[in-house]
């Protein structure tokens, strides 16, 4: 099934809705903080040769040089410094991003060979742990109509980053996907990479620099993070 903005938006309408009358806690607000109508999230100058470059005076923590994965050159950047984050594509990526009721979607599809694809979610709630994250990621999937989604162990990075392995099928495709769970004092963000199976090894280095390239503009939940470390084959 074609994933976008609205359709994912409603699934996840709907796996809050499940998650609450199962009597388990909602992994985030049924009603999200509305964002600000005039601050929508929008992509870095697109179609500009060279999309241009996200706000240089927020405050960032470096990733150590030995687990920074290089985002290429000409990788298009794209930020939303309302909700404070950032994160990078490869160039010629298919991106949708919009705003239902206050929580960002980007929908993307890296360029062939590789067809990854791309969801980032950012919204707001206090209270969500990075197991609720990666919980809600799962039945996204789920209730977007994938079947025989199992998602694997959460690996906590830091206080506020941690990523899982997880596989499913999709219209009778099987694929693997790496989810990235970040979360910043009330802010909180979902980065899901969906592959065919039998391109993920394939496609490790493009979806180790998706997600290390993601990052936060402020402390985080700790106070101290600001870059997620990536899980990468090159160190």
């Amino acid at each position: 099934m074609k994933k976008t903005p609205l359709l994912l938006s409603g699934c996840l309408s709907l796996a809050l809705l499940a998650s609450a009358c199962g009597g388990a806690p909602p992994a985030a607000p049924a009603n999200p903080t509305p964002a600000k109508p005039a601050t929508p999230a929008k992509p870095a100058a697109k179609p500009a040769p060279k999309p241009a470059k996200p706000p240089a005076d927020k405050p960032k923590k470096e990733q150590p040089k030995e687990l920074k994965v290089p985002v290429p050159a000409d990788w298009e950047t794209y930020w939303d410094d309302a909700k404070g984050y950032e994160f990078s594509v490869p160039a010629g990526t298919t991106a949708e991003w919009e705003t239902h009721n206050g929580v960002d979607w980007f929908v993307g599809k890296a360029p062939a060979p590789s067809d990854c694809k791309i969801v980032v979610v950012a919204f707001k709630d206090r209270k969500a742990s990075l197991e609720d994250l990666a919980k809600l990621a799962k039945d996204i999937c789920v209730e977007a109509g994938d079947k025989d989604v199992n998602l694997g162990a959460l690996k906590e990075i830091s206080n506020d980053y941690a990523i899982a392995d997880g596989e499913g099928t999709d219209e009778g495709k099987k694929y693997k996907m790496r989810v990235l769970a970040a979360t910043d004092v009330t802010d909180n963000y979902i980065v899901i990479i969906w592959t065919d199976a039998e391109k993920f090894e394939a496609n490790k280095q493009i979806t180790d620099a998706i997600i290390g390239s993601f990052q936060m503009y402020s402390g985080g939940f700790s106070g101290e993070s600001g870059d997620v470390k990536s899980e990468t084959g090159t160190k």
